[in-house]
């Protein structure tokens, strides 16, 4: 049978079968990278295990090309950066954090005042997921005319706070992962000395799920979740 088909029969069973979050076994796979999981789907968790106790999440991390992963239908939502979007997809933005400088407790800058030019003269840790040698910090430098080191480059959130707190590294990072990092190592979370555009993320998904109940739940969810 063709896809059309499917949708079709799965149309007819939810009008037939209203759904119930409370007795659903239904099964969502989201996209997301380790900021997501770090800082975004504890929250939503918290919410599906109250809500529907036997909903089972799956997070798998972003692909190539999701768009075509959420039209195939193996993948429910995407959480994270901007998509690239095409005919079918619905985009809708969740928030934005602003960005705050990590680093140790005892780092040699923890008692002298971060200016523009011992920001810039310190060592970095850069978080490329798309291996990068570059971010927003240092497009904000080279407007200015500066540059800094960046000592190491990772393509992970998750372990950068584990990192900085035990280096001398500088992690210029989105302020809702600082402060969950935070809460497992002792990092020192100070306002960065430039000009940087928050750090926005969406969810994505087709329109086949647009009015898909479970799909608008859980979305709702996630919405209920953040705020």
């Amino acid at each position: 049978r063709g896809r059309a088909a499917e949708d079709l029969q799965f149309a007819v069973v939810q009008q037939a079968a209203p759904w119930s979050p409370q007795e659903s076994t239904r099964r969502f796979v989201v996209l997301s990278s380790d900021y997501g999981e770090f800082t975004l789907i504890p929250k939503l968790l918290r919410e599906v295990q109250r809500q529907a106790p036997r909903v089972e999440l799956v997070i798998e991390p972003p692909r190539p090309d999701p768009g075509s992963a959420l039209e195939d239908g193996s993948v429910d939502l995407l959480i994270g950066p901007p998509v690239h979007e095409k005919a079918g997809l619905r985009v809708k933005k969740l928030g934005e954090h602003a960005f705050v400088v990590a680093h140790r407790a005892g780092h040699p800058l923890t008692e002298k005042r971060l200016t523009l030019s011992t920001y810039a003269g310190a060592s970095h840790l850069l978080v490329a997921p798309r291996v990068s040698k570059h971010g927003p910090v240092d497009d904000a430098l080279a407007a200015r005319g500066m540059t800094r080191h960046v000592a190491l480059t990772t393509r992970h959130f998750a372990p950068a706070g584990f990192i900085v707190a035990q280096t001398d590294l500088l992690w210029t990072a989105p302020a809702a992962l600082a402060e969950v990092a935070a809460t497992y190592v002792d990092l020192r979370l100070r306002p960065v000395p430039l000009d940087l555009e928050p750090f926005p993320f969406f969810m994505a998904w087709h329109e086949r799920s647009h009015a898909d109940p479970a799909h608008v739940w859980l979305r709702q969810l996630l919405e209920r979740a953040l705020r």
